[in-house]
């Protein structure tokens, strides 16, 4: 008799995390489906039609996660293979990872235990080689859960007070509460009813674990399909990073038709110059606006015979400008090797010459190359010496991007305060210079925060600003970036495996 108390006990615990509001939440979300699988959809063509790897990846691996989320296995399956097939590619271990355990869930869900747990370990393996604490705690809560199917309680516990003590580090609630309700039901399972209890109390304790979304307002004309994007993409990412001309200045404050009219002489005048510097610095110039215009092969050709040009001549600075270009590009087309490849030979030069600007750019390039290649601590390391450089040299675009980045990395750390700290900090910056691309990439940056946090009033209002500033500046990208994001708002804080387990 105290065995089925308790076991009630258990049950009304549970009922009480689950209030009718968060069912309705649970519906609003699920009603929000088609709308978060028409921007990612939207997202995956601007990234395919600039020939963004790393975008198109990411959202294929987004779209799986919502055709789990509907029960769509096959679909998600395709979307998971697709995207794992293109992380393995670039090289890219933490996208490798989430993609692993995307398709652990769904074959757990599907009952295919030993393809899961498969699955689950070699994902583990790789967030435990990139220092991934959040996607370590994902991976131990289901193989927690996986063992407790297959009644083994010792692993099953095990894993999910690691899990446990992960979340609590990086103060994850809902991850906490998820591996509290699993430890109580494995106790229950055992017959430990006092435990069982002290975990489910311990759950409820934790608040509102899923929480309803705002009630967002009828804006239609946010998911309404846009005017067709300009026939040539603007990305926003200028590959010439010390300004050589007009021209570049004139892409960076995203004043497109003064580029394109550069664009249109460099391309005339580079067929007819015979003096070599001329030719090399039109050469250039021609590459930076090609990568604007999303033409990366004509971009690639037209900095690598500068290069040429540069060398033969003996001219550094040029020499180290295009190399600098030239990580850009590889680093746009998620070709890393080559990417830092350039940028190291790029800051030698820098180095050699005294050009601490230069220095500072390639640092921030070889930082975005660490942390798409989740090497973490000499991403952090990258960053800040840029930071360094740019402060000590009042270079304010500069200290923005680098704070920026950093931001960017302590995101995908799961260091929250310190992520929203850096984003804040580049953004009062990119404002104070009237630097629109900047300010969208923080409000963007933020807006993921915030939805990581469940704090989804603010995560929309980060998102539709950035969005707003993106559609208004022509930055393809930047309008992919913040589709994605509130296509995952919509959807990601309700996947099934996750609320329906409170009900």
């Amino acid at each position: 008799m105290e065995s089925l108390a308790l076991a009630k006990s258990k049950c009304k615990i549970k009922a009480s995390v689950t209030t009718l509001e968060e069912r309705e939440g649970l519906d609003f979300a699920r009603s929000k489906y088609s709308k978060a699988e028409e921007l990612f959809i939207r997202a995956q063509d601007i990234y395919a039609r600039i020939g963004d790897d790393l975008g198109r990846e990411n959202v294929l691996k987004g779209l799986g996660d919502l055709y789990y989320a509907k029960s769509e296995y096959l679909d998600a399956e395709e979307c998971f293979v697709r995207a794992q097939d293109i992380y393995d590619r670039i090289g890219n271990d933490l996208g490798r990872a989430n993609t692993l355990q995307g398709l652990a869930e769904l074959c757990f869900s599907q009952c295919k235990i030993s393809q899961a747990k498969e699955l689950f370990i070699q994902a583990q393996e790789i967030y435990t080689s990139i220092g991934d604490e959040q996607g370590r705690a994902n991976t131990l809560r289901g193989l927690g859960d996986l063992y407790r199917i297959q009644s083994k309680y010792s692993g099953a516990e095990e894993s999910l007070v690691q899990a446990k003590e992960i979340y609590a580090r990086t103060c994850d609630d809902m991850g906490r509460a998820n591996t509290l309700r699993g430890l109580g039901d494995i106790n229950c399972l055992r017959s430990r009813y006092s435990r069982a209890e002290e975990f489910l109390i311990q759950a409820q304790e934790l608040g509102d674990i899923y929480p309803t979304p705002p009630t967002y307002p009828e804006a239609e004309e946010c998911f309404v399909r846009e005017q067709e994007i300009c026939t040539r993409a603007k990305i926003e990412r200028v590959v010439a990073s010390p300004l050589q001309g007009p021209g570049d200045l004139g892409c960076i404050q995203s004043k497109y038709s003064e580029a394109e009219e550069l664009f249109i002489q460099a391309q005339e005048m580079s067929m007819h110059m015979i003096n070599e510097l001329g030719r090399a610095n039109t050469l250039s110039v021609l590459g930076t606006l090609c990568c604007v215009q999303s033409k990366y092969s004509k971009a690639e050709q037209s900095m690598v015979q500068a290069q040429e040009i540069y060398a033969r001549i003996g001219n550094d600075l040029g020499r180290a400008n295009t190399l600098q270009g030239l990580g850009e590009l590889y680093y746009i087309r998620s070709k890393y090797p080559e990417a830092e490849e350039s940028f190291i030979e790029a800051q030698e030069i820098y180095s050699r010459i005294g050009i601490e600007r230069g220095r500072a750019n390639t640092l921030r390039g070889i930082g975005d190359v660490y942390r798409s290649r989740s090497q973490y601590s000499k991403a952090e390391e990258s960053f800040i010496e840029a930071q360094e450089i740019d402060f000590r040299i009042g270079n304010d675009p500069g200290r923005a991007n680098a704070l920026q980045g950093l931001g960017d990395l302590y995101c995908i750390q799961s260091k929250t305060s310190d992520a929203k700290e850096f984003f804040i900090q580049a953004q009062e910056i990119y404002s104070r210079i009237g630097n629109e691309q900047g300010r969208a990439n923080t409000l963007r940056g933020l807006g993921d925060l915030y939805r990581i946090h469940s704090q989804y009033c603010q995560a929309e209002e980060s998102l539709l600003q950035a969005l707003e500033i993106c559609t208004r500046i022509g930055a393809d990208l930047g309008q992919a970036n913040a589709f994605k994001g509130l296509g995952e708002l919509y959807y990601a804080p309700f996947r099934p495996s996750d609320a329906e387990t409170s009900f």
